[in-house]
């Protein structure tokens, strides 16, 4: 069930990123955001990260008490935030220079998926357990340090992105 979970995130994402790369909109105030913080101290630049991918993470898991959508839907969003940032960028960049300005972003991508998959897998166990009356067998060892998991590689993936990784 994990892994039929983990295609359909893959899949919603980039459909999120296909949206993003053809969306048209003409506004530089993400542009100019994403500027700002070159003026930003290494710890700034980290505190901002990792609280944008704690918020992300917080709400792919707390997906579980809607069933998974709101993991879907959130998936979805940062799918297309990643197609529209290449968009806005693409007259300026080469495939060379994005590839080395996402690769630090890796990290986070798998910690993304993985808290998805965990909104997803036990929202739709929640959803059997009330609309069905299936049993739910979850174990709360096992979920939690799945979760210690995902906050372990965000934090990661801040420090790389804040302390190595050149914008």
């Amino acid at each position: 069930m994990r892994l039929y979970i983990l295609i359909v995130c893959v899949v919603i994402y980039f459909v999120g990123f296909y949206l993003g790369l053809f969306y048209e909109y003409e506004s530089n105030d993400e542009v100019s955001n994403l500027n700002d913080t070159i003026s930003y101290t290494k710890i700034q630049i980290f505190k901002e990260i990792f609280i944008n991918n704690i918020k992300v993470v917080f709400i792919n898991i707390a997906g579980f008490f809607s069933f998974g959508f709101f993991s879907c839907i959130n998936i979805l969003y940062n799918g297309f935030a990643l197609g529209y940032v290449i968009n806005q960028n693409a007259a300026i960049l080469y495939l060379k220079e994005y590839i080395y300005r996402l690769l630090p972003h890796s990290f986070e991508i798998v910690a993304i998926f993985w808290s998805a998959l965990l909104g997803i897998e036990y929202g739709f166990k929640f959803f059997l357990y009330i609309y069905k009356g299936k049993d739910m067998s979850i174990s709360v060892k096992k979920i939690f340090i799945e979760v210690l998991i995902c906050f372990a590689i965000i934090l990661m993936a801040a420090f790389v992105e804040s302390y190595i990784s050149i914008f």
